[in-house]
């Protein structure tokens, strides 16, 4: 009979971290205080990755805008070819601000996780500080300037590289519209292989980066080290 992998309750979630299948020293106290503080070191971590890689997007996305700023000013340069370089910019701009998206949802995932993963663990250990709020209603306002706001940053900045994509796939569109680019007038291969390619990128962001729930067959191959003579 397979193990089951599902877990839907408490009791479920305990059963499956029970301290009698993992060799580990000490009372079932010190293991669940030894796991929260793993949660906590994971949880942290993750967030720290978050806000690189919101960092790493950002360089490359102020890059690619700044790329097509100084496109749309170039004056007594040849608009053939600058057209191209502007495609090519375009594309970079939408693969990566596409990317960005995909990534803060991904981060956002990682890091529900394991909060999921600390909301479970910390009511044996500490109890349920970090599901004990402030109450929103009392201390959060949108309309107060000097007021908190129980806004979700992840969600803001998923929203944000949403509203990225969208802008360069605006700018593109008005390539088209205004006659700057012709889709159906020749076949340029430059412009048709860099399209291919980044519709190509974007599909493949989307279909194929999906991390898997699959149970994972892991192959290792052994180095054999040699004592120098």
């Amino acid at each position: 009979m397979s193990e089951k992998n599902e877990i839907r309750t408490k009791e479920d979630y305990g059963s499956t971290l029970n301290p009698d299948k993992i060799p580990t020293e000490g009372t079932a106290d010190d293991i669940a205080t030894r796991r929260l503080e793993k949660i906590l070191d994971i949880r942290k971590f993750e967030i720290d990755l978050y806000w690189k890689r919101a960092t790493y997007f950002w360089t490359f996305i102020a890059a690619t805008l700044t790329g097509y700023g100084l496109t749309v000013i170039a004056k007594d340069v040849n608009q053939e070819k600058l057209v191209r370089f502007q495609f090519l910019i375009i594309c970079f701009g939408l693969v990566f601000s596409f990317a960005w998206f995909l990534v803060n949802k991904g981060s956002k995932f990682w890091q529900e996780n394991w909060e999921k993963h600390l909301d479970m663990t910390e009511d044996s250990v500490i109890g349920p500080l970090y599901k004990t709020t402030i109450s929103k209603e009392s201390y959060s306002s949108f309309w107060i300037p000097t007021s908190a706001y129980a806004a979700s940053v992840s969600k803001i900045n998923q929203i944000l590289s949403l509203f990225v994509f969208t802008i360069w796939l605006g700018i593109l569109v008005n390539l088209f519209v205004s006659g700057t680019l012709l889709l159906f007038d020749g076949a340029d291969f430059y412009l048709t292989a860099i399209g291919l390619l980044t519709t190509s990128a974007i599909i493949y962001l989307s279909c194929g980066t999906r991390t898997s729930s699959k149970d994972t067959i892991v192959h290792f191959d052994k180095r054999k080290i040699i004592d120098k003579k």
